[in-house]
């Protein structure tokens, strides 16, 4: 569901990695310029509340990587956020 790293590199920036299998084999190469990484596969079980993640994580960067057709036609990757517009 989600895997975390934890570099001490000293830069002072978090990163959240969302993604699918294809962002594996280059995830631990970013992680390793970042204090600390958070990995997530959307394919995976499971929900998560971004904005709480990236509050509570201090995020400073986020990085979607998977495949083209993947992140535009897959329900998967459908990322619903509610806005409140005062109304």
């Amino acid at each position: 569901f989600m895997v975390e790293y934890d570099f001490e590199v000293d830069t002072e920036r978090n990163l959240l990695l969302i993604g699918d299998s294809y962002k594996t084999p280059i995830q631990a190469l970013l992680a390793s310029h970042y204090d600390h990484t958070y990995s997530f596969n959307l394919f995976r079980k499971g929900t998560i509340d971004f904005d709480d993640l990236i509050q509570s994580k201090s995020i400073d960067d986020v990085i979607f990587l998977g495949d083209a057709d993947v992140i535009y036609a897959s329900e998967n990757w459908i990322l619903n956020r509610q806005v409140e517009t005062g109304e």
